[in-house]
């Protein structure tokens, strides 16, 4: 069985959309236990939806034919990371295992835009801004 999700958690929905989880909220006259979460793309709208709703669906996404999935626990480390030294860090040790989903996630969060192409020029073009960061970041 899954645990409760929790703030700052995201999920990726198979059709690419993503989501991070806000807080777990009660209903005001219910009491039903709600999950709140916000949509990271386009108007960035945020929902509320039953716990258990939400969970059943998570439930389902450990099944063979996933409705969401959890993102990689270094892919959360880089978006919470406070320099660009530590993102190229965690950038390096996801070389050999990262996904264009991955590198859209990164590339969002700071606010950059990486072009298709194969993966590993890909990876190579976040790092190559990365660096470039760095640089600056360090020159302050």
């Amino acid at each position: 069985m899954r645990n409760e999700p929790k703030p700052q958690e995201i999920y990726q929905h198979l059709n690419g959309k993503r989501y991070q989880v806000i807080s777990l909220a009660e209903h005001s006259e219910t009491g039903e236990e709600l999950v709140i979460y916000q949509a990271l793309y386009d108007e960035y709208k945020v929902y509320a939806r039953p716990l258990s709703m939400f969970m059943g669906e998570l439930k389902a996404a450990e099944a063979d034919d996933p409705e969401l999935k959890e993102v990689d626990p270094l892919v959360l480390e880089f978006l919470g990371a406070d320099s660009h030294e530590k993102r190229l860090q965690i950038l390096s040790i996801l070389q050999l295992r990262i996904s264009d989903s991955m590198i859209n996630i990164m590339a969002a969060s700071l606010d950059l835009e990486i072009s298709d192409g194969e993966v590993e020029e890909r990876y190579d073009e976040l790092k190559h801004c990365l660096m470039t960061m760095r640089k600056f970041e360090i020159n302050r």
